[in-house]
């Protein structure tokens, strides 16, 4: 029997999203956050992977908070179980480096339809 995957929200609802950063970069992400988001941001998630995040419109907060905050991907499945991940439609990665961090045995495919 194969396992079910959902896409679903974390129960992460209390954790500020700069509290998922190292240090260094929680104190620019404030900075950052106070002066309207204007210009790019790059930082380092504590468990790892590095972020660049562009300026508005290009959503890429919104999804970097939905993939690493809200955890809309977490499956819950034991990591050594996931042997494969097709992602049909990355964006910018972000759910890439979720799935690397998450499911580090997992061969990735992943396909970005849009130029």
């Amino acid at each position: 029997m194969r396992p079910s995957i959902s896409v679903r929200a974390n129960d992460n609802h209390g954790v500020p999203f700069r509290n998922l950063l190292r240090f260094p970069d929680r104190v620019r992400y404030v900075a950052w956050t106070l002066l309207g988001r204007r210009s790019g941001f790059q930082c380092q998630l504590r468990n790892g992977p590095t972020l660049s995040i562009r300026p508005e419109p290009s959503g890429d907060w919104e999804t970097a908070y939905e993939i690493f905050r809200l955890r809309v991907y977490d499956t819950r499945l034991a990591p050594e179980s996931v042997r494969r991940i097709v992602d049909l439609g990355r964006n910018v990665g972000y759910s890439v480096l979720f799935w690397c961090s998450t499911y580090p045995n997992a061969r990735i495919l992943t396909y970005e339809p849009h130029p």
